[in-house]
């Protein structure tokens, strides 16, 4: 013979996602991954505006060559131009985007660009025609709108976990604490 167990009255245990804490724990995550990548991407584009900044105010100009160019198509097109100047008896090489027009003007070996580079450290370079503070720009704002959405997120899902802590306690501890009947 089999043996039943008895019918309870109680009720269902909780899914996770109605479960308070697991929202809490959700909100905290997605704001340490949204929050914390946005003010990665922000300290290192603000590291990089500084850099962009020095070499506005402190930058000499010498010239410099192009010596090879690409174009990436995808989803969008990209264009880059390798320049090489030489300075202090070594030679430098970068790569930098340009626009469409830039790119159709100059993208011949030999020809010749104004380089701008910082004397103290002449591995940092741009040419007039980079587009190099543009994506900076792109970044910083790309970084705010990623803290943005992290703080979005840890209010909603606190707000949600809240509700349905007040709903019904049974499904959460969060709120069991002494100043709860106070």
């Amino acid at each position: 013979m089999t043996e039943q167990t008895p019918m309870t009255d109680s009720a269902p245990a909780p899914k996770n996602e109605d479960s308070p804490l697991f929202l809490l724990t959700l909100a905290l995550i997605l704001l340490i991954l949204f929050g914390g990548g946005g003010m990665w991407l922000q300290h290192n584009t603000n590291t990089a505006l500084a850099l962009q900044h020095q070499l506005d105010r402190q930058g000499l100009i010498t010239p410099g060559t192009i010596t090879d160019f690409r174009e990436v198509s995808g989803k969008s097109h990209s264009y880059y131009l390798t320049y090489q100047y030489r300075e202090q008896g070594r030679n430098f090489t970068h790569e930098c985007a340009v626009r469409e027009s830039d790119y159709r003007s100059l993208a011949a070996p030999g020809q010749t660009v104004s380089v701008l580079y910082l004397p103290e450290n002449p591995t940092f370079s741009r040419i007039s025609q980079s587009l190099e503070m543009n994506k900076l720009r792109v970044n910083l704002m790309v970084s705010w709108i990623f803290m943005g959405t992290g703080l979005v997120f840890m209010v909603a899902l606190s707000r949600k976990a809240y509700q349905i802590a007040l709903k019904d306690p049974r499904k959460s501890r969060v709120l069991d604490t002494p100043f709860r009947d106070r």
